[in-house]
């Protein structure tokens, strides 16, 4: 499982920082388009992962694919930030964001083993 969320963070994190890069080069309407289609693959690939580690419901997939498709579009502008202190506090409150809105989705055991698969990756 540590395997899985650390190889799931650093998918994820390898496709907000390419969606930012690919943004910065692209017109306005590209980059919707472009962080679109990035953020609905991305966040497949992540709850597909969460279903395999955390035996996740149908229920609890959609929940989880929608939290990850609001968070994708709220990391991509976190990423633009440019003061550093600025950038550290935001992902400071995006994971947060997604701590708490996982504790919603999963049951106790499913939130005690994601929380545990977090914190061997840091």
């Amino acid at each position: 499982m540590k395997k899985q969320l650390l190889f799931l963070s650093v998918t994820l994190f390898f496709l907000l920082c390419t969606t930012s890069v690919v943004g910065q080069e692209r017109t306005n309407n590209e980059f919707q388009s472009v962080t679109q289609l990035s953020s609905k693959g991305s966040a497949r690939l992540v709850t597909d992962n969460l279903t395999r580690s955390l035996r996740l419901s149908q229920k609890q997939q959609v929940a989880v694919y929608k939290l990850l498709q609001n968070v994708e579009d709220k990391a991509i502008s976190v990423e633009n930030i440019e003061d550093k202190q600025k950038k550290i506090d935001a992902r400071a409150k995006v994971k947060s964001y997604i701590d708490t809105e996982m504790k919603n989705i999963l049951t106790q055991e499913q939130f005690e083993t994601y929380m545990g698969m977090s914190k061997r990756k840091n």
